[in-house]
C-alpha cells in the first residue's frame, strides 16, 4: 500500500476518480503540499515541483495495482514523474504525487490558489 496525494482529475467528484480511485481508501479530504506551482492544462492541471505556492488535494491509500494504473494514467515517468512529498493533513506525512516533467511554457496559466476544484468552478 502507498499513500498518494492527488490534486486534479483524480479528486473525488472529478472525471478520473471513479475508474482509478473509486475503490481506494481515502485518508484525507483536506491535504496540501508546499513549494510547488499549479498550472491549467485545460482538462487537467499540472504541478511543478520547486515552485512557490501551495497545492490542495486529497490523500488515498492505494494498492500496488492501483499505483501501477495511476502511473499509466499520468504517463510516468515521461509526462509526469511520481515523486515523494511531504504532505500536510495538517500534520506532515510522507506520500507520493505526480509532478510535471517539463517546465510549463507561457501558454499555461498559473493557478495561484493551488485549488483545481475551485479553479474549475470559477472558469465554468
Amino acid at each position: 500500500m502507498a499513500l498518494v496525494f492527488v490534486y486534479g482529475s483524480l479528486l473525488s467528484g472529478m472525471h478520473n476518480h471513479p475508474a482509478f480511485l473509486g475503490k481506494a481508501k481515502k485518508v484525507s479530504n483536506d491535504a496540501f503540499i508546499k513549494d510547488c506551482t499549479m498550472y491549467d492544462f485545460g482538462a487537467f492541471p499540472a504541478v511543478k515541483a520547486h515552485g512557490n505556492g501551495v497545492v490542495s488535494g486529497e490523500v488515498y491509500d492505494v494498492s500496488a495495482e492501483q499505483l501501477a494504473r495511476l502511473d499509466w494514467l499520468e504517463g510516468h515517468p515521461l509526462f509526469y514523474r511520481r515523486s515523494a512529498v511531504e504532505c500536510y493533513l495538517p500534520e506532515p506525512i510522507k506520500a507520493i504525487t505526480y509532478f510535471i516533467v517539463e517546465n510549463p511554457h507561457g501558454e499555461y496559466k498559473e493557478i495561484k490558489s493551488g485549488d483545481w476544484r475551485g479553479h474549475c468552478a470559477r472558469k465554468g
